[in-house]
């Protein structure tokens, strides 16, 4: 029996003398505390991560000709008219009008809405490929950064904002496609 106490007492002490600690601070279980204070360290990092990558870097008077070029090639988008860009880096917005032959159909307006944004983040990707591109529900990562407003008009009633197929404002951030105002 005085040689189990023994050994158990030396397994014991031994065990102390090799972590260096005590009983109490040897367990292999991470307190709760710390547990918490790591997570809050990570979160710390990725939202400063986030903060250093949300700064688009590109040259948007190239992304501007670029879409404008895609989307009123005629040989795929023979109703488009006209199509205007602007994007306003201190107000972090973008603004996007585009003129329609009259005889359009609100389904195939909505479309072009719905691809002339999608075709702008595309554009924008190629030049800063930290952006994230769009997928089914998420019409690109330069919205994220940016609020955009759209309009999307028949030609001949372009001074008539009441008569255009779209006329719609989305925040930064918020990944919906464009509506009709019909």
């Amino acid at each position: 029996m005085g040689v189990k106490i023994f050994f158990i007492t030396m397994i014991s002490l031994f065990l102390l003398g090799v972590s260096g600690c005590s009983v109490e601070e040897s367990s292999q279980e991470p307190h709760a505390e710390d547990i918490s204070q790591e997570k809050d360290n990570q979160t710390g990092d990725v939202i400063e991560e986030a903060e250093e990558k949300a700064e688009i870097n590109v040259d948007w008077s190239l992304v501007i000709d670029e879409t404008k070029k895609e989307v009123t090639n005629p040989e795929y988008f023979s109703f488009v008219k006209d199509v205007f860009i602007e994007v306003n880096e201190d107000k972090k917005q973008i603004t996007f009008t585009a003129a329609l032959d009259d005889s359009t159909s609100d389904e195939v307006a909505l479309d072009f809405a719905d691809t002339l944004l999608r075709r702008f983040n595309s554009v924008a990707q190629m030049y800063d490929n930290l952006i994230k591109g769009g997928s089914k529900d998420y019409l690109g990562g330069v919205y994220d950064e940016y609020s955009l407003s759209i309009g999307v008009a028949p030609l001949s009633k372009t001074n008539e904002t009441k008569s255009w197929y779209i006329h719609d404002a989305i925040s930064k951030g918020v990944q919906r496609a464009p509506k009709l105002q019909k």
